[in-house]
């Protein structure tokens, strides 16, 4: 019986009518963009640390001075196997200028640190469709009360001051089966989280629940990666009527990767408001000129490190060319026949080895083919 191959038009289409409802994560390590987490997972003994930064400002005319908002953090993930990644991100800093707050009689403008958050993902199924490859994954987050600070941070999204979880999915589909990250993308992250604010004996599922969505595309180039998102917020059941952020929101954000060499990228995007429901908030009333509940403008950054470690090497080409060459040294020397060959990459171990070097070797060549035909267009050019 044939394998059925759905169209990429037909898995969009399914694409889109999932994105009604989802589950965007902020501040976010392992293979994502800001906001929408890509439903692949980093390999066995990978390791990959975020430096996330995150800012707004505007100047306030009728109390002259200038209102800010920044975020900090850290993300590191690891890879344990190939279905499954920890992961754990610390907000290190949170500043805004008014959020001043009296504790154990000391002034405390920023919260240094705040809270942290508990991550796993895992899957990362691929579903061949036609050359194209379409993968699955999902997520469990659980965010941890660790900041001194009243945790309802105006501009900020909201977070509740208890012990707040989280579940999403994801989906992602790459054009090119052979080659996924340099290769066109969707990405669909789509989940659930709990506030768990509704106190002592109110049920659970009294609490702040929300349902947030992101859906991400990437065009890659040799060096850098074009990438934008939307990502949004969907209240299912309100946070009380006091809290700054409990209103529905959309943004837009395109964004840039630099790709210096392999292992090290530098990302940056910029966050434009599109939709914002109704201020609902009650009991705080803000000064003239101040941002209802969102920054109608965000700057992002990241700085992404993907080091070797004692249980993962990056496959740079000076190691991939000098490991092959090593291996078909020993092949030559053994003698194997081509029965005996065969056993010997197909085993578990020593054989995916050898198949995944060859062909970091073939890619890596070709990179160096592209960067050599780049450079020969520019010098026909001038």
């Amino acid at each position: 019986m044939r394998a059925l191959k759905p169209s990429i038009p037909v898995i969009i289409a399914l694409l889109c009518f999932f994105t009604a409802q989802g589950f965007a994560v902020q501040f976010n390590g392992g293979h994502s963009l800001f906001y929408t987490q890509k439903a692949q997972l980093l390999s066995s003994g990978e390791l990959n640390l975020v430096l996330h930064m995150r800012g707004y400002s505007k100047v306030i005319d009728e109390g002259d001075f200038t209102l800010y908002d920044g975020t900090g953090a850290l993300s590191a993930h690891f890879g344990f196997s190939k279905l499954l990644e920890l992961g754990i991100t610390m907000l290190l800093y949170q500043d805004l200028n008014l959020s001043q707050t009296i504790i154990n009689n000391e002034l405390y403008e920023e919260q240094i640190p705040d809270d942290v958050i508990l991550r796993m993902k895992f899957g990362g199924w691929g579903i061949p469709v036609s050359s194209s490859v379409l993968r699955m994954a999902y997520g469990l987050d659980y965010r941890m009360r660790t900041a001194l600070v009243r945790q309802d941070v105006y501009l900020e999204p909201y977070s509740s001051d208890a012990m707040e979880f989280g579940f999403n999915m994801m989906l992602s589909l790459y054009l090119n089966a052979f080659y996924p990250d340099e290769s066109h993308q969707i990405h669909l992250n789509v989940g659930y989280l709990n506030h768990n604010d509704s106190g002592l004996g109110a049920g659970l599922f009294n609490s702040g629940q929300q349902l947030n969505y992101s859906l991400g595309y990437v065009y890659p180039t040799l060096k850098f990666d074009i990438h934008g998102e939307f990502h949004g917020s969907n209240f299912i059941e309100d946070p009380p009527e006091n809290i700054y952020s409990r209103e529905d929101y959309l943004y837009f954000a395109p964004g840039l990767t630099y790709k210096p060499f392999y292992g090290f990228n530098i990302q940056f995007a910029i966050e434009w408001l599109i939709l914002e429901e109704e201020n609902t908030t009650v009991g705080r009333r803000l000064p003239p000129g101040y941002p209802v509940n969102y920054p109608p403008w965000r700057v992002s950054g990241n700085l992404v490190l993907t080091p070797t470690t004692a249980f993962f090497t990056q496959p740079t080409f000076a190691r991939v060319s000098e490991e092959s060459k090593r291996r078909e040294r020993l092949l030559e020397k053994s003698g194997l026949d081509r029965r005996a060959l065969f056993e010997w990459v197909t085993d578990e171990d020593f054989g995916k080895e050898y198949i995944d070097l060859e062909l970091e070797k073939i890619r890596q060549e070709r990179i160096k083919a592209e960067q050599e035909l780049e450079k020969l267009k520019k010098e026909l050019g001038k």
